[in-house]
């Protein structure tokens, strides 16, 4: 089930709709009936809970030092009254956008283990700013909201062991971990970073910590990376960014901002100037969430860990996902699931205007005064009837077979004219070479080597890339875990052959590479007869940061294309390229911007086959 807070509105409009898409059960929760029933009859939503029928005083901040039982009784309504709606139970995921006021009424309303997703600056500053709290098992939390939605970072508590935590959060080798605290928890997340070779700091009391402290040494830590929590002011609560008449709060500078700029310099000292954690281990025991979420690392679209992760281990489990919806694969998303038919986008629900009459449309929109809703700049087709998918068709080709990562097929393909347009579709993994991944395409290539088709359609060239924001991110090292040497060498082996089958083909193969290739992927890429990249592109050799050396023919592919000596730096630092630095190399043939290179890639294999 998804609690959806807009009530059918604005971006509640679509979110209610692909929620839908996905199978869930959508109450809306809004001050509209007659808007509501009209998206439930349309079968866009199943509920409506009428946030005017929930009595006032249950909106708002948690106040400081108010018990949680008091604030549970004082909010009581509003669980009944989304409970009676979701069939007697809470839900397992909502969509917010409307700040502070009901950001702990929405937290409360979640099933065990649920997500809350929030985005929007709809508090009363002009940055965003609000103040958000919640009870999480008992415990009040504060925290600035801008710092988690504008910078897209996530907050999660887990029951989890530390080593599970950081494999669902995918964390890569050699990151950045800041861990509070030097107690048996606290060691057992720096042991757990540093075995994925993490640069790990540590927050703790020189005072009460002694033993833990000394403890950390032992593990290698260094003491300069060992912060003493004593020479630092943190205090508890934060302090509104705002008056309560919406200007700006000069407690906050003193009570929030300035400590809090403090402790960034001070890890900026450990990490490096401007760098900051990718992930850190707050404590469920201590009220340092705000200066958390603040230090913690913004999003970063070109980064294989794209958010910065807040992690604190408790009794239960718990996500807490910011969104600024600004990266160019989230656009690319929203074209999909448009040109799929998830979202409709009918006359009768859209305000329609011109191009300059869009800053009013959406001046009503942060009004809530819209008539319709949603807003839309009318764009005109090139002929009448032309749909969003006919457009898409055009583009990428007729489909042959169609990924359905859900249903584990991870393999794309579309023909445009006589090129295959191959997209290896593992999105949620960055497209990852699974066992299941390389079996499904290794069939495709031997079926293209073999007769010059694919899924019986005639194809004369190959154009290879990835679905997202990822060529292939690597090889999924997680299916190595547990196995004997000799199963692991075997599984090596026959991924190899893909590879090397790939390279043999008689048709020629153009991989497109918008997004990470790191590793296999890299490998992958190199494997193709000729590379084109653009500004999303991230080429490189990482093993060395597992402590092993590149096993997909990484080793002989890269110096070929750019020298023994460039191979051995790229091999050695671990660290990727550009698509830019890459071409200046050699290791890439050409560069395309992203929006041009699907059809460039296609014309480069057509000439090739002719």
């Amino acid at each position: 089930s998804v609690l959806v807070m807009g009530g059918g509105k604005g971006t509640s409009f679509p979110g209610a709709q692909i929620a839908k898409s996905f199978g869930a059960r959508v109450l809306l929760v809004g001050s509209n009936p007659e808007l509501a029933r009209d998206l439930i009859a349309r079968g866009m939503a199943d509920a409506f809970v009428n946030r005017r029928s929930i009595p006032e005083e249950a909106f708002g901040a948690i106040p400081a030092g108010m018990p949680c039982a008091e604030w549970e009784r004082r909010t009581e309504p509003f669980r009944r009254a989304v409970f009676d709606a979701n069939g007697g139970k809470p839900v397992d995921k909502i969509f917010e956008h409307t700040g502070g006021d009901n950001f702990p009424l929405l937290v409360s309303a979640l099933a065990p283990g649920g997500t809350l997703a929030f985005f929007g600056a709809t508090g009363k500053g002009l940055k965003g700013e609000y103040k958000e709290t919640f009870f999480h098992d008992g415990r009040r939390f504060v925290m600035d909201a801008r710092w988690v939605w504008m910078r897209q970072k996530q907050v999660l508590f887990r029951r989890a062991k530390p080593s599970a935590i950081f494999d669902e959060l995918g964390l890569p080798p050699g990151r950045r971990v800041l861990v509070w605290g030097a107690d048996r928890s606290g060691r057992e997340f720096v042991a757990a970073a540093r075995a994925r070779s993490a640069e790990v700091a540590v927050i703790a009391s020189a005072k009460r910590e002694k033993r833990g402290i000394a403890e950390l040494t032992r593990m290698g830590v260094p003491p300069t990376h060992i912060l003493d929590r004593d020479g630092f002011s943190l205090p508890e609560e934060m302090p509104d960014p705002l008056t309560p008449e919406g200007g700006l709060n000069p407690e906050y500078a003193s009570g929030f901002t300035r400590p809090a700029q403090a402790l960034g310099k001070a890890l900026w000292k450990v990490f490096g100037p401007r760098v900051s954690p990718d992930v850190v281990v707050d404590r469920i025991d201590q009220d340092t969430l705000h200066f958390s979420t603040f230090v913690a690392r913004d999003f970063d679209e070109k980064d294989v860990f794209p958010c910065g992760a807040v992690v604190l281990r408790g009794k239960s489990d718990l996500s807490i996902r910011g969104s600024h919806m600004y990266g160019a694969s989230q656009a690319a998303e929203v074209v999909r699931l448009l040109s799929a038919g998830k979202i409709a986008m009918d006359q009768e629900d859209l305000d329609i205007t011109d191009l300059p009459g869009l800053p009013s449309l959406q001046q009503k929109m942060l009004d809530g005064t819209m008539r319709k809703p949603k807003g839309v700049a009318l764009v005109q087709a090139d002929r009448p009837g032309r749909t969003l998918a006919d457009y898409e068709d055009a583009f990428r080709g007729e489909v042959v077979r169609a990924a359905d990562p859900a249903g584990r097929n991870f393999v794309d393909v579309r023909r445009a004219g006589d090129v295959a347009v191959v997209t290896l579709t593992r999105p949620d993994a960055l497209n990852a070479l699974s066992e299941e991944l390389l079996s499904q395409f290794a069939g495709v290539v031997r079926e293209a080597g073999s007769n010059g088709t694919i899924d019986g359609r005639s194809v004369k060239a190959i154009v290879l890339t990835g679905a997202g924001r990822s060529f292939v991110a690597g090889a999924d090292v997680k299916e190595f875990h547990g196995k004997s040497a000799e199963v692991v060498d075997a599984l090596a082996r026959k991924n190899i052959s893909v590879f090397t089958d790939l390279e043999n083909l008689a048709l020629p193969v153009v991989a497109l590479v918008d997004g990470f290739a790191l590793g296999g992927g890299n490998e992958l890429a190199m494997s193709a007869h000729y590379r084109i990249v653009t500004e999303n592109a991230l080429l490189g050799q990482p093993e060395v940061k597992l402590g092993i050396i590149p096993g997909y023919g990484g080793m002989q592919r890269l110096p070929r294309l750019i020298g023994p000596q460039a191979a051995a730096d790229v091999c050695i630092n671990g660290e990727p390229v550009d698509g830019g630095t890459a071409v200046s190399l050699g290791w890439a043939d050409e560069f395309a911007p992203s929006s041009a290179a699907l059809p460039r890639a296609i014309a480069v294999a057509r000439a090739f086959a002719a």
